[in-house]
């Protein structure tokens, strides 16, 4: 049998993962297609010494427009440490970046609700990527009051914890000083990062996460996937897919530089825009429309009113910390807390030893906070049939910041009385959050099930299932697990 799997990112790494198990006890032939699936893994390896030219500094930006994804339209403020190539200088996303592939947060039970997936039936699948992958955190962390809104991954811990920053160590310790506030809580963030001893990919502390990893010790999907092909485990084809045909119960797939090649099943894991565009192209526009769901993001400055005279020189450059707040409607607010990443100042200012000085002085009482909306609070973005994005947020937008805003005001009170003040005044509205969704399978009126059958063979298994939005987001932890299942169920 020969499958094809379209994609490299999360989704993709899990059903790889399966279909790697299959290929021992099954006569199958698995190609993956991706456009430039080494192009950053190359960027690790090359040029590491070469002077970096200078950056535009005329645009006024702020710190998540230089390392945000936006539907695949990327910023190129960023350099990354190591290189003279811009890591976010590539129209792609998913498994072609390093940065966020790092999360390992679990959905809420709420939320696996709403996509309509058992949480019994989805949780030895957290199990199986883990052992694949260095979990890092906590263990002692684990709290036995599960709620509904434990977002921590800790049963599967298998690596040290990262290394936190002054400030989040203390903001930390102020909230694990008291038993557990049902309505707000803050942990340590569980990433895949590399944090073992010996390692030669360690985590170093370089701060430099947001623009790239210099040790590559962050869990990369195209990494692990291009070794696979290395190693001759899968074929590879170096395209972007156009669309699907049916011919003769098989699938023929049709690529932009007009390859064609055909197989018996198809694992569609382009992620919920391009899987959307690959399907419109093969099946026409739906008679209901196509939608993409995003949460929206604030971000405010978060200041320590008895400043760490004493900081950590290196500590994580990720967001440290995560929590959550939860009003009384039963509505969680996914949270992070980190400090500035240095390259943000080298950005602003120019001078090195300037933006060092600064950052320094900023590291003793400043941290940067983010918070999510709830799955009440998403954006919705119509796709048209000529594939552009249409904004239908309307008097929504309005409401949503309004609702961010009064769960910022509710967090100021709680925070205030543990040594931090927010400055609520400086939020900035953060737009999108880059973990988006779709409504693929309603739009086509077929329902969601558990194979991510589209059409007979051949199986969608990215976000694009999902249908609804979400609160904590569709973090990489539960996608590979999730597309996993999918590849298991299909088989």
């Amino acid at each position: 049998m020969n499958i094809a799997v379209i994609g490299s990112g999360a989704s993709a790494f899990g059903v790889l993962l399966r279909l790697k198990e299959e290929l021992k006890k099954s006569d199958i032939k698995v190609t993956v297609f991706s456009k430039d699936l080494n192009y950053i893994n190359n960027i690790f390896l090359e040029n590491a010494s070469i002077t970096k030219s200078k950056l535009n500094l005329n645009q006024s930006v702020n710190l998540h427009k230089n390392i945000r994804h936006n539907f695949g339209h990327t910023f190129n403020e960023i350099k990354i440490e190591n290189s003279n190539n811009l890591i976010y200088d590539i129209p792609y996303s998913g498994g072609l970046s390093d940065i966020w592939s790092g999360s390992a947060a679990l959905p809420l039970d709420q939320d696996l609700k709403n996509w309509k997936i058992d949480n019994k039936e989805i949780e030895p699948y957290y199990k199986t990527i883990s052992e694949q992958l260095p979990l890092s955190g906590r263990i002692d962390e684990i709290n036995d009051k599960k709620t509904s809104f434990d977002t921590r991954p800790t049963k599967f811990v298998n690596s040290p914890p990262i290394k936190e920053h002054t400030l989040i160590k203390k903001l930390i310790n102020k909230f694990n000083s008291i038993p557990t506030n049902d309505y707000f809580r803050i942990y340590t963030n569980y990433v895949f990062v590399d944090t073992k001893q010996n390692s030669f990919s360690k985590c170093i502390n370089c701060q430099s996460c947001f623009s790239g990893c210099t040790k590559d010790s962050f869990f990369r999907p195209s990494k692990i996937i291009n070794e696979w092909i290395s190693n001759k485990i899968f074929s590879y084809v170096n395209d972007v897919v156009e669309s699907l045909k049916i011919i003769n119960n098989q699938y023929e797939i049709l690529t932009k530089s007009q390859k064609k090649l055909t197989f018996d099943k198809v694992f569609l894991c382009a992620g919920p825009l391009n899987s959307a565009k690959i399907i419109i192209n093969s099946f026409d526009y739906p008679l209901n429309d196509v939608y993409l769901y995003d949460i929206p993001t604030k971000f405010f400055p978060l200041i320590s009113t008895i400043p760490k005279l004493n900081i950590d020189k290196k500590t994580f450059g990720f967001s440290t910390a995560s929590g959550g707040i939860i009003l009384k409607t039963g509505n969680y607010h996914h949270l992070l807390f980190g400090q500035l990443p240095k390259e943000y100042f080298k950005a602003k200012i120019g001078n090195n030893f300037v933006a060092n000085a600064l950052k320094n002085i900023l590291n003793t009482f400043c941290l940067y906070g983010t918070i999510y909306g709830s799955n009440k609070d998403f954006f919705t973005y119509k796709l048209a049939k000529d594939f552009k994005l249409i904004s239908s947020e309307g008097k929504k937008k309005t409401s949503i910041d309004d609702s961010l805003n009064n769960v910022i005001k509710k967090l100021k009170k709680i925070l205030f009385t543990k040594g931090f003040l927010i400055l609520n005044n400086f939020s900035i509205e953060g737009k999108s959050s880059s973990h988006y969704s779709s409504n693929l399978f309603n739009a086509y009126k077929i329902g969601v099930n558990g194979m991510g059958e589209f059409s007979k063979n051949l199986h969608i298994c990215d976000t694009s299932t999902l249908g609804h939005a979400s609160s904590s987001q569709p973090h990489t932890f539960f996608i590979m697990a999730n597309s996993y299942r999918i590849a298991n169920n299909a088989l």
